[in-house]
C-alpha cells in the first residue's frame, strides 16, 4: 500500500506543484512571459525529462548508439520534408 502511494505521489506532485505556482502568480498579478517560461521548460525540462526517461530505462550501449544513428541521419531528411510541405523549398 505505501508503495501505491509513492507511486501516484510521484505523479501527481509535480502537477500540483505547477498549479499552486500558477495560482500564486495568478493572486499576485505578476507579469508573465510566455518566450521565458517556453525557453525554461524547452532548455531545462525536456532534458531532464529524457535523462530521466533514459536513466530508468535497460538498455545496452549497442542500442543505444543505433538509435542515435539513426536518429542523427533521419533527422535532416525529416526537416528537409516538413520544409517542403511548408513551401519553402519550392524553388528546388
Amino acid at each position: 500500500m505505501e508503495q501505491l502511494f509513492l507511486s501516484v505521489l510521484n505523479v501527481v506532485l509535480p502537477v500540483l506543484i505547477c498549479v499552486g505556482i500558477g495560482y500564486g502568480l495568478a493572486l499576485t498579478k505578476s507579469p508573465f512571459d510566455n518566450k521565458v517560461v517556453g525557453g525554461i521548460v524547452s532548455r531545462v525540462g525536456y532534458p531532464t525529462l529524457i535523462l530521466s526517461h533514459l536513466a530508468g530505462t535497460k538498455l545496452n550501449v549497442g542500442t543505444f548508439l543505433g538509435m542515435m544513428s539513426a536518429a542523427r541521419w533521419l533527422w535532416p531528411a525529416l526537416a528537409f520534408w516538413a520544409l517542403w510541405l511548408c513551401g519553402f523549398c519550392a524553388c528546388l
